[in-house]
This record gives structure tokens, sequence and C-alpha cells, in this order.
């Protein structure tokens, strides 16, 4: 609570199971990558269940491509704090497992990559060149804040998502 995790390893947390809770009551605490070198990981998770209630997890400007959230398999709940992957990181990079985004902030050149996961958006803010990038899987967003300076939100490989606007909200780009 107000305190800083910092690491420099290529991955800074590994989740394998179990349950882990990222939450800061006291505000300003952080876990950040100092990684430097191409493809580092701030949160790792290949198993069990992680909720990301508040702080904020980061990766540094000098890593290459870097991914602050990467999920292969297990659960990620963000439902508070910020995901922040900068100039050159993706906020939450998934590539299997499940992503439920109901609040908090997410940012990065993909604010969200989702490759071949269960996506599902109720609420929370999403930022970023692509906002949203989604390629196989299943993705749900009935709710949240998506805005992206390329796409807001980007379908690839012939998927389709469910996308529900209601209480006049509205999509600010087109779906390609």
């Amino acid at each position: 609570n107000g305190k800083t995790i910092t690491g420099s390893a290529s991955k800074v947390l590994n989740i394998t199971g179990g349950t882990v809770t990222i939450d800061d009551s006291a505000n300003g605490g952080s876990i950040v990558s100092t990684y430097t070198s191409a493809f580092g990981v701030t949160v790792h998770i290949s198993g069990g269940t992680v909720n990301v209630a508040g702080g904020t997890i980061y990766t540094s400007e000098a890593s290459q491509l870097g991914e602050v959230v990467n999920v292969t398999s297990g659960n990620l709940t963000v439902s508070g704090g910020n995901i922040i992957g900068g100039f050159s990181g993706t906020g939450v990079f998934a590539l299997g497992g499940s992503v439920t985004i109901t609040g908090g902030g997410i940012s990065g050149i993909d604010g969200v990559y989702s490759q071949n996961s269960t996506l599902t958006v109720t609420g929370g803010n999403i930022s970023g060149i692509f906002a949203l990038h989604i390629s196989g899987g299943n993705t749900t967003i009935t709710g949240g804040t998506i805005t992206g300076s390329h796409y807001d939100i980007q379908v690839a490989d012939n998927d389709s998502i469910t996308l529900t606007l209601a209480d006049g909200k509205t999509l600010g780009a087109a779906v390609p």
C-alpha cells in the first residue's frame, strides 16, 4: 500500500496458480519492470486468477515491445488501478485464458491485445494506437470507454464480436 515493487528480470511477477489480488489502498503504489530488452513482462499469468483492483502496473519506456500484463492461461480481472504500456508496450496481452475488464485504465500501443482468449469488457477505460485489438476467441463488450488514435477496435482474422451500445453510447471509429 503506497509501496513500489521494481524488477529488472524479463518477468517481474510470474503467476502459475492460486489467486493474487493487486490493490493499493494508500495510493502511489506500483509494480514496475525496468527490463530494457525486447518482450519484457511485468506480470505474467499462466494459471490461477489475478485481480487488479488498484495501484499502477507498468513497464519501462526503454523496454522494446514489452507487455505489462501477459495472459497465456488463467484469469485476469481488472476492476481498478492503471495498467500502462506507454509508447512501446501493450497494456494487456492475452494469448489465451480469460480477461474481464469492469473498471480501471489500460493503455499502450495496443491497450488490450486479445488472441484466442475470452474477453469481456463492461467498464473501464482502454486506450492506445489500437485501443482494442482482437484476433480469435470470444469477445463481448457492453460498456467502458475505448479510445484509439488509429482504431478504437480492430477485429482480425474474420472474427466476430458482440458489441452492445446502450444508453446513448457511441463508437468513435468504424470497426474494420
